[in-house]
């Protein structure tokens, strides 16, 4: 246990708390170290830690009752073992019956296999022709004469951009005013030198409890029986 615990169960969180006489108080002396212990009420400073309950005997029931009167173990009658009997050996049934004869074994007559038949091409003297590839037959498209370009625009590759246009002249290449791009303005936050507390926070800090010294001890066992207080050794560190 820390330094803290042991300044905690010294007595000065104990001064002005009326404890009554325990009802174990003779089991105190009986510490593993020799040492009297302190019980849960003396070491508690918050007022929570209580001891748990004692467990209680458990009693076998041993009253008589109709149940154990009429559902009594029964004795089980002992019969004895049979003699073991050899049984003949069983014989095949060989005899001749009605139906063996009526349903007698038929001999399966066999199957009869065709040869596969080979397909053999016949050569084909009819004529397809119909009315419709006769009066609809492919006939051969006209050529069409490609106009050769002027002699001109084969030598200079610019002769088509020298030639001028309505289109051209009304619809001709403006140049587009440049945009000024203004500069993105930096923020310079303004520096906070106000106090933002207030009266409820400078009167009321905040405080922290102090620690149960039977909080950071290991958990509180049951008692045995007959008993209602543990105690702790502060030498040992164990529960008694």
């Amino acid at each position: 246990m820390s330094e803290f615990v042991e300044s905690e169960i010294s007595g000065s969180f104990v001064r002005g708390r009326n404890f009554g006489r325990c009802p174990d108080e003779h089991c105190r002396a009986k510490s593993p170290s020799g040492k009297p212990g302190k019980s849960i009420e003396e070491l508690c400073t918050c007022g929570k830690h209580v001891c748990p309950a004692p467990l209680k005997e458990h009693i076998s029931f041993k009253a008589e009752s109709s149940y154990n009167t009429d559902y009594k173990k029964w004795e089980l009658p002992t019969f004895p073992k049979p003699d073991p009997v050899e049984l003949p050996k069983s014989i095949p049934f060989e005899s001749d019956t009605c139906y063996h004869q009526e349903f007698k074994k038929w001999d399966i007559p066999t199957k009869e296999v065709r040869p596969t038949e080979k397909f053999i091409e016949l050569p084909e003297n009819r004529d397809f022709m119909t009315s419709y590839q006769s009066n609809y037959k492919k006939w051969d498209m006209p050529r069409v004469e490609m106009i050769k370009p002027p002699h001109e625009a084969i030598n200079n590759p610019n002769y088509g951009s020298s030639i001028n246009s309505v289109y051209r002249e009304n619809y001709q290449q403006w140049d587009l005013p440049e945009k000024k791009v203004s500069e993105p303005e930096k923020y310079d936050p303004i520096k906070e030198d106000r106090n933002f507390g207030t009266a409820y926070r400078t009167s009321f800090q905040g405080v922290t409890p102090p620690v149960c010294p039977v909080s950071l001890l290991p958990p509180i066992p049951s008692p045995p029986p007959g008993r209602t207080t543990m105690f702790w050794d502060s030498i040992s560190k164990n529960w008694y």
